[in-house]
């Protein structure tokens, strides 16, 4: 889980960065932010992100993002 806003650079480099990388490039990710730009967007999905969460989101939004990416199903209560 890769939030947009990092210190010193935005998620999408260090998405390209991981892509690029031998030991990390099969590597899943989860882009979380409150705001992104299409081309942000646009420049995620070329590197392979399937999932993106806007914020606000709310535990269940998270939790069904996570169990997408794990291939993880997801039944019964998510109050922990």
């Amino acid at each position: 889980i890769i939030d947009h806003v990092l210190p010193g650079k935005m998620g999408v480099e260090f998405i390209e960065q991981l892509k690029n990388s031998v030991k990390f490039n099969r590597m899943k990710i989860i882009l979380i932010s409150g705001y992104l730009q299409q081309e942000d967007v646009l420049a995620a999905i070329q590197y392979g992100v399937k999932n993106i969460v806007v914020k606000p989101f709310t535990r269940q939004q998270l939790v069904s993002q996570v169990s997408d990416v794990l291939k993880i199903p997801v039944d019964g209560d998510l109050s922990f």
